[in-house]
């Protein structure tokens, strides 16, 4: 049985947010009601109490009591006395309370998809939204563009000493062939001749490993993987949607083991539904590719039946039937 809160509403699991703008949160919440943001708020309480108490009292006193009090020893008379007193007791307490709230991104993230829910600006039909409408779906699976995930274990330093062994091995195997013709022909070579050769070949492996160690960097700059991350969500079995979020807005700084489940996003059409979006549309340089040129040379790595048994070398080089979102918010 679901309970309510005291307003009415019903009890809710409360979200958990691993990624939010709130550049984008903020101004929306502005656009929409035309007023600022309240950062915070405080409340003061002072309260003071005071009681006042009165009391008097009467006493009887006899004079046959000679001897028996100081100074009336002499007294055989007998008399009343009234003796009155009056006594004051004043309390007085003060107190003071001071409170501050803060509004988290939290807060006005429920704001803004509550006013955007009011105002039925939040868009139904995620998959036949235009080019500007909000959106909120939920995603099965989230992953992280393969070109992106293969850029961060390549790093620029690991390209260059894979050159600089490719190289290597290459003018090794050159060397050994020199070194057999010689022995052939019945010539043989000395120790400083195939140390020369050897020289050579490693100025040659160091350059070629500098120029890969170049193209590595440009990619990595091309993919804008430092600033940007591209995430491919799966919202059906035939429908899918490409998220482009910015680093710096994750909650954590692994967002690709965080995104492991299913997730909910909010956020801006960029590109409405396309049939197919190549997975290098995001770069400019690599983006030139066609889909059909990175499917043969991934094929040809994959060729390799060898390194197949141990390494799964396949790669989506496009996402089929996807739109391209813009998140405000991911959550769970």
């Amino acid at each position: 049985m679901t309970e309510n809160t005291p307003q009415g509403l019903p009890v809710k699991a409360p979200r958990t947010i691993v990624y939010q703008n709130a550049d984008f949160v903020s101004a929306m919440l502005q656009e929409m009601y035309q007023v600022g943001l309240l950062q915070s708020l405080e409340s003061d309480a002072n309260g003071k109490t005071s009681a006042t108490k009165d009391s008097q009292g009467k006493v009887a006193l006899g004079a046959n009591a000679e001897g028996s009090v100081p100074l009336l020893a002499k007294a055989t008379g007998k008399g009343d006395g009234e003796w009155v007193r009056k006594q004051a007791e004043v309390d007085e307490r003060s107190s003071a309370q001071r409170q501050k709230f803060v509004y988290s991104q939290a807060h006005y993230l429920d704001a803004v998809r509550r006013g955007l829910d009011d105002r039925g600006q939040l868009s139904s039909d995620t998959f036949g939204a235009s080019a500007g409408d909000i959106v909120e779906f939920t995603a099965l699976t989230v992953r992280p563009n393969e070109v992106t995930a293969l850029l961060d274990i390549a790093t620029p330093a690991l390209i260059r000493e894979v050159a600089r062994f490719v190289v290597r091995r290459g003018k090794r195997a050159e060397i050994q062939e020199t070194i057999d013709l010689a022995q052939t022909a019945g010539v043989e070579m000395s120790a400083e001749k195939i140390a020369a050769q050897r020289a050579v070949h490693e100025l040659a492996a160091s350059d070629t490993a500098d120029v890969a160690e170049a193209i590595a960097s440009a990619l990595q700059v091309d993919a804008r993987r430092t600033a940007t991350r591209e995430y491919h969500a799966t919202v059906a079995d035939d429908r899918n949607a490409v998220l482009i979020c910015d680093a710096e807005h994750f909650v954590t700084a692994d967002p690709d083991r965080l995104l492991d489940g299913q997730f909910t996003i909010l956020g801006k059409v960029i590109k409405p539904l396309n049939s197919s979006t190549p997975i290098l549309a995001g770069n400019k340089l690599l983006r030139r590719f066609q889909p059909e040129a990175v499917a043969d040379l991934l094929g040809n790595l994959d060729a390799d039946e060898a390194v197949a048994e141990y390494f799964d070398l396949s790669f989506d080089t496009e996402i089929t039937n996807a739109i391209t979102v813009m998140p405000v918010a991911i959550y769970i």
